[in-house]
């Protein structure tokens, strides 16, 4: 039975607006700046060897058939040594994300409650509520919507941010400030570190690590890890409040020990590749200044992220059609009118060389296309 015509025109619209490019199987991709594995950390033998000797102690399931006392040990001290490195007194590890993460955030909302984030976080609320969006760039404006906020007596206040997403036009971030005006207005900041870890902040654990009021940290270990896994860090007094009011969240969860060996081993070497985050950083800097050179918009040039902003969800399809044929992935957000190219550890000045040909015969393909 073949699909309608009309269902089948459906259909390939839908694959048109993905957020990511989806390639052919004939396809090979010689290009890819959509991977989270900034350090190249995804082949890395001393997290390889901790995965395989953990399976060979605990297994290899997605859990363990029974909890085994030394191994929620492990578990435990993994945690722990987590907490210690992103400066809180608590951390969890989860085997999924965005729903205990949308979980999270439901949980705290009580009657009169306003949260107020930024665009790109991503979160939809369970309850009625009311929700503000802000310009993390932007802390007067922050600060104005807090005011407004007290003034009409709000008891709760939640502040969602991505902290990948603060730096402001001199590439300084403004999430200190947002953390301060947090602790000034008694809100309940939340920050996402997950496109910072690695990367930014003390030992590279993120921008929000060891920020004191922040006061709750989620990330996540994902594709460079070999994992899959989110955390979540925080005081042992929000700790024991997020565990009481998320029955599915469970402080010793038995996560995979495959899992638990590639974060254990990844937390141990990450610390110690501050050379490695300079250079990328370096790299980073330079590839910005080139296409800035080219007259591109950037939203984010402060870190690895180069993030395109374009004037309609058109031209971003249009780009991910280039992208396509020129064998090349990129996170395309049409809603967000936006193109992320995450630079890496993997590329050189060849591969970047490539992106902006790639970039030039767009704008010369749209330039024709517009006479």
């Amino acid at each position: 039975m073949t699909i309608h015509s009309s269902l089948q025109k459906k259909l390939l619209q839908k694959h048109r607006q993905q957020v990511r490019v989806l390639f052919p199987k004939i396809y090979q991709i010689s290009l890819n700046f959509s991977s989270q594995d900034f350090l190249n950390l995804l082949n890395h033998q001393y997290i390889r060897n901790g995965a395989i000797d953990y399976i060979m102690r605990w297994g290899s399931g997605s859990s363990i058939t029974r909890p085994l006392d030394d191994f929620l040990v492990k578990i435990r001290r993994t945690q722990e040594k987590l907490a210690e490195l992103v400066g809180k007194e608590s951390a969890i590890l989860l085997e999924s994300n965005t729903n205990h993460v949308a979980r999270l955030i439901d949980s705290l909302i009580q009657p009169k409650t306003v949260i107020l984030k930024n665009k790109t976080f991503q979160f939809h609320p369970k309850y009625n509520v009311e929700m503000k969006i802000f310009d993390p760039k932007d802390a007067n404006q922050l600060e104005s919507m807090l005011k407004t906020a007290n003034n009409y007596h709000i008891e709760n206040i939640l502040i969602l941010v991505d902290s990948h997403q603060t730096h402001d036009n001199n590439g300084i971030s403004n999430l200190k400030k947002i953390a301060d005006l947090s602790k000034e207005y008694k809100a309940i900041l939340i920050a996402d570190d997950t496109f910072t870890f690695q990367i930014l902040g003390k030992y590279g654990m993120g921008l929000s690590s060891h920020l004191h009021d922040v006061d709750i940290i989620v990330g996540g270990f994902g594709k460079p890890f070999g994992s899959y896994a989110y955390y979540i860090a925080s005081s042992k007094k929000l700790m024991n409040y997020i565990i009481h009011f998320n029955h599915n969240i469970d402080k010793l969860s038995t996560i995979s020990p495959l899992l638990i060996g590639a974060i254990d081993k990844s937390l141990d070497i990450i610390p110690s590749m501050q050379s490695e985050r300079e250079e990328l950083l370096k790299f980073s800097k330079i590839t910005a200044t080139n296409l800035k050179n080219d007259n591109w918009h950037l939203d984010n040039h402060s870190s690895n992220i180069m993030s395109i902003s374009f004037d309609k969800e058109g031209d971003v399809r249009q780009m991910q059609t280039n992208l396509t044929q020129a064998q090349c992935i990129a996170n395309c957000h049409t809603n967000l009118k936006n193109v992320d190219f995450l630079i890496t550890s993997s590329h050189s000045t060849s591969t970047v060389n490539e992106l902006i040909k790639i970039l030039r015969s767009y704008r010369c393909s749209s330039s024709c296309e517009s006479l």
